[in-house]
């Protein structure tokens, strides 16, 4: 007899899986610091912030305080020891007390009880209450907090401090002004459920090993650790039946999760007001004239290249892409007017798209990383302009490679005054950079461009003007969207680098190295595997997964009823094995391509030698840009 059947295979694997996370969630809680009493009087510069219901002692404040001191922290969130069985699961879950604090783009992780904050920080995030603040409020300033102290907030338990209990409401109106949605933050726990469920119907004495498993995972992350639940034990024999109950609780929400949609619905209706207004004349005004000639070379061999609509926000209209026979250019045409331009990008990074953005953006500091590294191994900069600098969550991480150089940042939009604020870049400049060039004319050690180039009309004026700005010497960092990945051909439209209607030029490698050395820059570095962001797989699946899901966005004539919130989530939640399949093939991907030549993505460094004539400046581009949008 087979000791162990093909059909305990599954269950098995859930109790595996079940006691791993146990054992890595509890060494999670144990690394966090537990304060000490004070040994002197606390600085009177930090302030205490607190939720509803909460009160923090003074001893509790003074010992907050000298620890925040002692480690160089702005912002210290505070851990009640006797933190509900829920929420200490859930902060287990999401922080990681051994890179939280280095990691400059994490995700706020806070308990949501009080928090101690410099007069600094605070001043800055312009914070007009710190007491008793609502779980809205908490979690915006949690939220405000490490966007503010990038590498200095942290967590600690707070001996003396008394926890008050979450509801499944409170929970959910938190996570949603995080910008988490209700199918990510319960998927992991469904699917486990599930596969927990399918063990009885497979192996029903393994599956109650599993069960077993599930039933004491509470005990193994929680027992004898700094965190000592009152509900400890209720929260771990009842656990099969509230969890789930839990569930229906948190994604149906409540009185606060109201109070947060009314706010969001407010800025959706007022988002809706002006995008019906800006169709009721048609989007035909929205683009210029096809062009004959490529911008790149003014060959007159075009070809149609690929035709798409717009799959990020699903804005109306349909874009086409040319291809030049000659040198390969791709662009689109027609190309956006400047009200075009104006249409497609609203609430694409900010507004309505501002906490979405953000949260993809936590993911990627190793990316700008590895941007920053690269220029690392060339030169030292004393200062750096980032040029197109959105929220500034490049410059954000840079900083951490590189501490004193002193980071600008430009743009078109008043992020560049928020970047500032949270003290990610040191200036700021708003307007288009060609046009500033006289302003900022050779000042800058190193500019960096990334993901920048495909979004300007005219590519040819942006090197100018950088070689410019340079100071002799000086060096531009550029990064752009491959279309020679093979990638993109195989997965068409649905490619995330093609990115219509916003990306306007992709540039063959071979052609951005030529353009630049006719500007007077030699390229000493290039990279093609390290660039790659592993994201083919998962943006396709997403694309097509929303091409099948009513469209309710502001600029859409659909409303939000019940039935199609519904319908909305059952396909999600339905396609959730497709996602989780698409991004472990392209973490697959990646590990296999990144050392060897080819990516989704590719860097150069230029150093600039010698400026150009302006006669070399390309003229094409810049002939056909709009007079008055």
């Amino acid at each position: 007899m087979n000791p162990f059947p093909k059909s305990a295979w599954l269950p098995a694997s859930v109790a595996v899986g079940v006691l791993i996370n146990g054992i890595r969630l509890r060494r999670r809680l144990r690394a966090l610091p537990t304060l000490t009493p004070a040994g002197a009087e606390a600085s009177p510069n930090v302030r205490v912030v607190t939720a509803e219901g909460v009160s923090v002692a003074e001893p509790v404040r003074q010992a907050a305080a000298e620890y925040a001191r002692a480690e160089g922290l702005a912002v210290l969130d505070l851990i009640p020891p006797d933190l509900p069985v829920a929420s200490a699961m859930h902060l287990a879950a999401a922080v990681d007390p051994k890179t939280y604090r280095s990691n400059r783009l994490a995700m706020p992780c806070s308990a949501f009880q009080a928090s101690i904050a410099t007069e600094d920080v605070l001043g800055r995030m312009q914070t007009p209450a710190v007491d008793g603040l609502g779980p809205i409020e908490m979690a915006q300033f949690a939220l405000a907090a490490k966007r503010h102290a990038p590498a200095g907030a942290d967590l600690a338990i707070a001996p003396g401090l008394s926890a008050v209990p979450a509801s499944d409401d409170t929970r959910r109106a938190t996570f949603d002004v995080l910008g988490y949605k209700v199918p990510v933050v319960l998927a992991p726990a469904v699917l486990r459920n599930v596969l927990l469920a399918t063990g009885f119907a497979l192996n029903p004495g393994w599956a109650a090993v599993a069960l077993a498993a599930y039933w004491a995972q509470p005990y193994l992350v929680l027992s004898g650790g700094p965190i000592r639940p009152r509900d400890l034990h209720r929260a771990a024999l009842t656990r099969p039946l509230t969890e789930p109950l839990s569930w229906i609780g948190f994604a149906r929400g409540g009185t606060r999760t109201q109070e947060w949609k009314q706010m969001t619905d407010a800025a959706l209706a007022d988002a809706r007001a002006g995008y019906t207004r800006d169709l009721e004349d048609g989007i035909e005004r929205f683009f210029l004239p096809p062009r004959t000639d490529c911008p790149w070379c003014r060959s007159t061999a075009l070809s149609q290249y690929l035709v798409t609509p717009d799959l990020a926000q699903r804005k109306p209209g349909t874009f086409r892409l040319d291809r030049c026979d000659d040198c390969r250019h791709i662009f689109q045409n027609p190309r956006l007017t400047i009200a075009g331009l104006d249409f497609y990008y609203r609430d694409s990074y900010d507004g309505l798209g501002q906490a979405s953005n953000e949260f993809v953006l936590s993911m990627a500091g190793p990316t700008y990383k590895a941007r920053a590294d690269m220029v690392a191994a060339v030169t030292t900069p004393k200062s750096w302009l980032d040029v197109g600098l959105g929220h500034g969550h490049f410059c954000n991480v840079a900083q951490g490679v590189w501490p004193e150089t002193t980071f600008d940042g430009l743009d078109m939009s008043d992020n560049v005054d928020e970047a500032q604020r949270r003290s990610w870049i040191s200036h700021g400049y708003r307007g288009q950079f060609c046009e500033l060039v006289p302003e900022l004319a050779g000042r800058y050690d190193v500019i960096s461009m990334n993901h920048y180039l495909e979004h300007t009309l005219d590519p040819y004026a942006e090197i100018d003007a950088a070689a410019q700005v340079l100071a002799p010497g000086g060096h531009l960092l550029i990064e752009v969207p491959d279309p020679e990945w093979p990638l993109a051909r195989v997965l068409g439209r649905y490619w995330l680098g093609w990115s219509q209607p916003q990306h306007l030029h992709m540039f063959p490698i071979e052609n951005l190295k030529t353009a630049l050395r006719e500007r007077g820059f030699t390229v000493v570095a290039q990279e093609r595997g390290n660039a790659h962001m592993p994201l083919d797989f998962g943006c396709s699946v997403t694309f097509g997964i929303g091409r099948v899901t009513p469209n309710m966005s502001a600029w859409s004539p659909t409303t939000a009823s019940m039935p199609r919130q519904l319908q909305r989530a059952a396909t999600w939640a339905a396609a959730s094995p497709l996602l989780a399949a698409a991004g472990i093939a392209d973490v697959v991907l990646y590990s296999a391509i990144r050392h060897r030549g080819r990516s989704n993505a590719y860097r150069l460094l230029a150093r600039i030698d010698s400026v150009a004539p302006e006669s070399l400046s390309h003229p094409v581009l810049r002939e056909s840009l709009p007079v008055g949008g």
